[in-house]
Formats: structure tokens, sequence, C-alpha cells
């Protein structure tokens, strides 16, 4: 780690390399964090489509035990207990699909640890810091943690990671608590916004996520192909 204490006259002009051969270990941590969010991502739209798909079909036979309820009849030849034990498989099927998103967050959660933990509480008051108050100590802790992670801090780079988190609107329980309107994001909200601004700017130096889902646009525009 570097011990080299940042001042704002050390800081760089421009933009930083996040390609440094000193920042390997750094690049490799965020790939990872990376990767597991998008394969969350991906796998969640996926989900979704699927649970959605199964409510409708529940909704469905929904409609059907209330006609059958009311002395109406039906389009075929299914009983209350057919209707109710698709119902009940459906269900079942929901439940399966939430607790497999459950587990694969928990076997991301390894990947994505070790880019969280390298951003420290320290650095998230000092953003709450800056929120209210015009110093230079969010800005130097940013190029502290940008070179303890090897790569050189340059004013461009860092005024956008500044930029990237400012206020959000408050809850109602904080605006009855603080009186304001708006407020800081949380510590873990921070966070992700951070990391997900670093890997955006570090760009092609991170391995591209090869998406598995198609957005339904997507899908759409390739039908109609």
């Amino acid at each position: 780690m570097n011990t080299t204490i940042i001042t704002m006259d050390t800081i760089k002009k421009g933009n930083c390399q996040f390609n440094a051969t000193s920042a390997k270990s750094f690049r490799a941590t965020l790939a990872k964090w990376h990767n597991a969010t998008f394969k969350i991502a991906d796998e969640l739209l996926a989900k979704n489509d699927r649970v959605k798909a199964l409510r409708t079909l529940i909704d469905s036979n929904t409609k059907l035990i209330d006609k059958l309820n009311n002395g109406e009849s039906i389009i075929g030849s299914k009983s209350l207990i057919d209707l109710q034990s698709e119902i009940d498989t459906w269900n079942a099927s929901i439940q399966s699909e939430n607790d497999a998103m459950t587990e694969l967050r928990k076997a991301q959660s390894d990947r994505m640890s070790k880019a969280e933990e390298l951003v420290s509480k320290d650095l998230y008051n000092a953003y709450v810091e800056s929120i209210n108050t015009t110093t230079d100590a969010y800005t130097l802790a940013i190029a502290q943690f940008l070179a303890d992670n090897g790569i050189e801090p340059c004013i461009d780079t860092i005024n956008t990671l500044i930029a990237s988190v400012g206020k959000k609107t408050n809850s109602a329980r904080n605006m009855c608590k603080t009186g304001k309107h708006n407020g800081v994001f949380s510590y873990n909200q921070w966070r992700k916004i951070f990391l997900g601004e670093i890997c955006d700017m570090m760009g092609d130096t991170l391995p591209i996520y090869k998406f598995a889902y198609v957005l339904s646009d997507k899908r759409a525009k390739s039908e109609n192909k």
C-alpha cells in the first residue's frame, strides 16, 4: 500500500491512468466486483421475467376459480382442485426462483466484498462532511484512496468521483429528523455508486461483461427484422 501523504499541491492535473502496472491488483479486485454486480443484474432481470409469467398464470387461474365459485362455467374441464393445484405448483416455482436468487447473491458476495472493503468509513465520512462544508478534505481523501491502490491521483478524475455522488431526497423520517428535504446517501449506497463510477471510468481496462439477458425492446427489434 502507498504510504505517501497526499496534499493539494501533489495532485496532478488531468485524468488518472487506471492501466498503470502499480494498479494491477486494484484492477483485478474491481473486475470481480464489476462482473459480480452485472451478473446479479443480468440474472435478476431474467428471473423477474419468469416470475412475471408465472404470476400471470396464477392470476388467470384465480379468475377461473372465482367463476366456478360463483356458479359460472369456464372453458375447459379443469376442476377447482386442478386449478388450485396448478397455482400451488406455480407458487412453489416462484419461491424456487427467489431462493435461487438469494443463493446467487451469496455466491457473488465474496467477489464483491474485497472491493467494498477497500472503501473505508473514513472516506465516506469525508463525503458526508463535504456536503455541508467547503474544504479539501474529501478531495484529499479520494486522492489518498487512489494513491493507496497504485494510481497516481489526478484532479479531473477526483472531481468526477466527487460529482458522481451528491445529495438525495430524504425519507419522510429523515425529513422530520433533520428538518431538511435532502440529505446524504447511506454508506452502502454511496459506496456502490463510488465503486460503480470508478469501474465506469476504468472502461476497457476491466473485462467486458457479456449479458445473457436480452432487454425487451431489443427482443422486439430482433423479432421485427
